[in-house]
């Protein structure tokens, strides 16, 4: 009876540890700056925005596309500290001036590809996302 049980109890443990090493990471912090946090999926999201905005293809000019990430990097970070000053310094945004600014950027990169769905294409993601 003890047989069975320490086996039972081994059986479960390698359960546990195959869920465990099994789970994927969705997304990971990459910076972090007051009590803000960047995410690599908005790092990858930004870096992509940049690239179509310059004309960069990120699977045809890898090297580019990695000084782009740094570069994307450093500019998220500055919006970070610039919101982290703004909320100390109570400046307030109105909700349709943000937006009317999304609006106006998805529109740009809607007339340069072409459509919706290429916009959907190229970021890998629905424009629900990318906004």
């Amino acid at each position: 009876m003890r047989r069975i049980k320490n086996l039972f109890c081994l059986l479960n443990l390698f359960c546990f540890y195959q869920a465990v090493s099994a789970q994927e990471v969705l997304d990971r912090i990459v910076a972090v700056v007051d009590d803000k946090i960047i995410l690599q999926s908005e790092l990858n999201q930004f870096s992509y925005q940049m690239a179509f905005q310059l004309s960069i293809d990120p699977r045809r000019d890898q090297e580019k596309f990695a000084a782009l990430e740094k570069e994307a990097l450093n500019n998220l970070v500055t919006q970070k500290v610039l919101l982290t000053k703004a909320q100390e310094d109570s400046i307030t945004v109105d909700d349709r001036q943000v937006e009317q600014l999304l609006d106006e950027r998805i529109k740009g990169m809607v007339d340069q590809l072409g459509s919706e769905e290429k916009v959907e294409e190229y970021f890998g993601q629905s424009l629900r996302k990318i906004r």
